[in-house]
């Protein structure tokens, strides 16, 4: 997390010094990407295009990895959730997994990953303070202090359910509109649903973990 922090301030960093009209701030981020690679490999001597093409390839393959394991680990939760470990269930669990990003990768306009990002970093800062959360009643269960990582995960986890609180309100306004045959656009949809299914997840999850640690001081008095 403190290196996350730590590329997060480095972005920032050179975002700013971009002049308000370069180029760059219209062109794809891999591009973006690619060239700022090469630009720095070409100051040892690495040609400009050899570097420029292995940064392009280097992104492609973290994308896809990372969409990889986004599909495995939506189909392992899944089975979790509804209890299928079955070969049917893996097999529907795995369909699921991919069937809901592809509808809202086919009624999404293009780059709609713009619209997914503030979505993505939320759930990003809510899986920290969920790592957190667990080592927090693994600490419990050795008859630790777990105060270290119980207040940060507290503070996390309320600064990242606020923002999906936040980016949950246009969806949940624009369901009143269905009555009158107003239909909210593709991005509201899929940024609020992101935002209240990921809300409703993280309280059932807190949940169990009060559960769980009740079960277990019942047991231990």
């Amino acid at each position: 997390m403190l290196l996350e922090g730590l590329v997060a301030v480095l972005a920032i960093i050179t975002v700013i010094i971009l002049p308000k009209n370069s180029p760059l701030l219209k062109a794809d981020p891999n591009l973006i990407y690619a060239g700022g690679i090469a630009k720095s490999l070409a100051l040892f001597n690495i040609p400009y295009q050899i570097a420029f093409t292995f940064a392009l390839l280097a992104f492609s393959t973290f994308v896809y990895d990372t969409l990889d394991v986004c599909t495995r680990l939506a189909r392992y939760i899944f089975q979790e959730l509804t209890g299928w470990h079955s070969k049917k269930g893996s097999l529907c669990a795995g369909v699921a997994s991919v069937l809901v990003p592809f509808i809202f990768l086919m009624a999404s306009k293009e780059k709609a990953y713009l619209a997914a990002w503030p979505a993505f970093g939320a759930s990003n800062q809510l899986l920290a303070s969920i790592i957190l959360l667990a080592v927090s009643v693994w600490l419990i269960h050795l008859g630790k202090r777990p105060w270290y990582t119980i207040l940060p995960m507290i503070f996390m986890f309320a600064v990242t359910s606020w923002s999906l609180v936040i980016l949950s309100i246009p969806f949940v306004k624009s369901l009143a509109g269905l009555t009158t045959g107003f239909f909210p656009s593709a991005d509201t949809v899929l940024l609020g649903g992101c935002g209240v299914l990921l809300l409703a997840l993280s309280l059932m999850l807190i949940v169990e973990t009060v559960r769980v640690l009740f079960f277990f001081r019942t047991k231990a008095a």
